[in-house]
């Protein structure tokens, strides 16, 4: 999603983001405004380097 604002501009927020955390593995659902292509339903996600990390990332 890094490529985004610069391929889409910078007016695409994040929306209805919720988050299940278990541990150091995360589930992220959310909306781009605009942009329905880069919703996300459960993504995972992990901590790495104690920072969290998309797992596609």
């Amino acid at each position: 999603m890094v490529q985004t604002p610069k391929d889409y501009g910078s007016d695409h927020p994040a929306t209805d983001v919720r988050a299940t955390v278990s541990g150091e593995m995360d589930r992220v659902s959310y909306k781009v405004t605009g942009l329905p292509k880069f919703d996300q339903q459960g993504q995972p996600w992990t901590v790495e380097g104690g920072a969290w990390k998309c797992d596609a990332c």
